[in-house]
């Protein structure tokens, strides 16, 4: 009886933390894959399910999951909300990264490379994402992931960067990422009961998907580039969370709790130089630098994401109550 206790007011702790079951996962993995990197290479099933190579296995599910709760009534809105935001920050980030290299050229300015800067700009967070829209979101809101996810693949910063090299877009990625969807989807609609047995696996996914994001996170190197970590958490926010609050609030009359979601770098950013460097080997020099940064980078982001989409939240949820409003966000 006091284990059953001990373990709900472990969870009770994990939930206080805004995006938790995430976060808290994903900080546990950084710290074993910084000291204890060995403990994750014992050999499978072990390190198949609880380091970096079950990343995407487990993002294929979570994305089958949370096509599976997705009814065909919710495409309008799905459209309207997700896909806005989604166009949007595509646009922001590809705008902005090219406009920077065509500035700056490979070698970029005050120390940032250009892929530095281009992998955090087109970056964002569809798994953290998730996770707060569990807390803050509705149906429509998780049926975005999916639409998030089509616009986080490596592809979009490798076109920009090196595009003749990458081959342009690579439609195969992005049917990669939008069948597991499109397959949960349709079970989901053919059987009703089948919507409902997968209703609580996308929750349950998160604790370990958020484990083999931090697996990718060694925290020396954010430690080495602590400050420009902090200078390119700074430009990030400003290039990416305060126009797309802006559109989220003004244009879709919504909290900005999506737009906040899910403006962060992800883990999978830090694969990027060294992807980019294979293709076009002029991108060599930089691999290293880029990497500390964006390391250092995705640390800030992943801790500020949850905390600043709880503040938007709150700060929403008070005006409306001094208005005495409603804080509806089904729209």
């Amino acid at each position: 009886m006091m284990k059953l206790k001990k373990a709900f007011s472990i969870l009770k702790m994990v939930k206080r933390v805004p995006a938790g079951l995430m976060i808290v996962p994903l900080a546990l993995g950084s710290l074993i894959s910084t000291f204890f990197p060995q403990a994750l290479e014992i050999g499978v099933p072990f390190s198949a399910a609880f380091s970096s190579q079950g990343t995407m296995c487990l993002i294929g599910l979570v994305l089958f999951f949370s096509g599976s709760q997705f009814k065909p009534s919710q495409v309008r809105l799905t459209l309207k909300r997700g896909g806005t935001l989604a166009l949007g920050k595509l646009a922001l980030g590809v705008g902005f990264g090219v406009l920077f290299c065509i500035l700056f050229g490979k070698e970029g300015i005050f120390g940032f490379p250009s892929v530095t800067v281009v992998v955090a700009l087109t970056s964002l967070l569809p798994a953290i994402y998730i996770g707060l829209m569990d807390s803050y979101g509705d149906e429509i809101d998780r049926a975005s992931y999916g639409l998030l996810n089509l616009i986080s693949i490596p592809a979009v910063p490798i076109c920009v960067l090196s595009f003749s090299n990458s081959g342009g877009l690579n439609y195969m990625a992005l049917l990669a990422s939008l069948i597991p969807f499109l397959l949960g989807m349709l079970l989901g609609n053919l059987d009703p009961e089948i919507r409902a047995f997968f209703a609580p696996a996308g929750t349950m996914i998160l604790p370990f998907l958020g484990f083999c994001l931090g697996t990718s996170i060694n925290l020396t190197s954010v430690v080495y580039a602590f400050g420009e970590g902090l200078a390119l958490t700074a430009l990030y926010l400003l290039l990416n969370n305060v126009p797309l609050l802006f559109l989220e609030r003004k244009v879709l009359k919504q909290r900005g709790h999506a737009s906040s979601a899910f403006c962060g770098i992800a883990a999978m950013s830090l694969a990027v130089p060294a992807m980019l460097a294979e293709l076009d080997p002029s991108y060599l020099p930089y691999v290293d630098i880029s990497t500390a940064q964006i390391a250092s980078a995705v640390v800030f982001t992943n801790i500020l994401t949850p905390v600043i989409t709880k503040l938007v939240v709150s700060w929403d949820d008070r005006k409306k109550g001094i208005k005495g409003g409603d804080n509806n966000i089904m729209r």
